[in-house]
């Protein structure tokens, strides 16, 4: 169960508050700023260890059996059908081990940095012509690399 309380209150009132704790966990509600999260250390690391299997267990069955991992995984992420196969595989084995990671570290940040890169991927295989425009051959092309920028944004 989890408990909101201003966090006036708990400036007033730690010994109130921090008594919530034997429910569950108390989120600080703060006006000026985004909301503090209290819990116990204890309830912090059954979760950790909770996710840390849950992550290994997700990795070794997307490991052992991709297409099934696939098949799910464009349910969660719908613009994973629009990248081609080998990327589905490359985006996959990132993804999972972005994952792992987190679970190790508690830092998010690179997995959803990930995340979001191959969504931008997916997002350009899904027009054709953004497709042609990058396939196209340049080797014949006496542009500059700034004029190609520049042409390649007038198409």
């Amino acid at each position: 169960m989890r408990t909101t309380v201003p966090f006036s209150t708990m400036q007033r009132s730690q010994t109130e508050v921090t008594a919530l704790l034997d429910a569950g966990d108390v989120v600080l509600d703060r006006r000026d700023a985004g909301d503090l999260y209290l819990s116990t250390l204890s309830r912090h690391e059954d979760l950790e260890e909770l996710l840390n299997l849950s992550v290994g267990f997700l990795a070794d069955v997307a490991t052992a059996r991709p297409d099934v991992a696939g098949y799910h995984l464009v349910k969660l992420l719908p613009w994973y059908r629009w990248l081609s196969s080998d990327d589905q595989t490359a985006c996959l084995t990132e993804l999972l081990d972005e994952l792992r990671a987190a679970a190790a570290t508690e830092e998010a940040g690179p997995f959803l940095r990930a995340r979001e890169a191959w969504k931008e991927t997916a997002i350009i295989y899904s027009n054709p012509a953004l497709v042609a425009i990058l396939n196209r051959d340049t080797s014949g092309d006496d542009l500059s690399d700034d004029e190609r920028v520049v042409e390649v944004a007038q198409d």
